[in-house]
């Protein structure tokens, strides 16, 4: 099992870093093998994984694209 969460606002990324620490480690039970983050400008994504489905680092998440436009996280079911 996963869990993701995310922020989006008005203020720089930098500022987010230490609630997206805390809200991921809330969560931390859902994907206690890993954790990622992503920010950029005004949001951040972080993702706490159970990384026994995929013991690779092409699973590792947050997942972007080449240039960073496209931010995916997902959790299969």
């Amino acid at each position: 099992m996963c869990g993701f969460v995310g922020i989006f606002g008005e203020l720089k990324a930098d500022n987010y870093i230490p609630q997206l620490r805390k809200s991921v480690n809330l969560i931390r039970h859902r994907g206690p093998d890993d954790k990622g983050f992503f920010i950029k400008e005004n949001y951040g994504v972080a993702f706490a994984r159970l990384s026994i489905q995929d013991l690779t680092k092409r699973g590792k998440q947050p997942m972007a694209d080449q240039n960073n436009r496209f931010i995916l996280v997902f959790n299969k079911p």
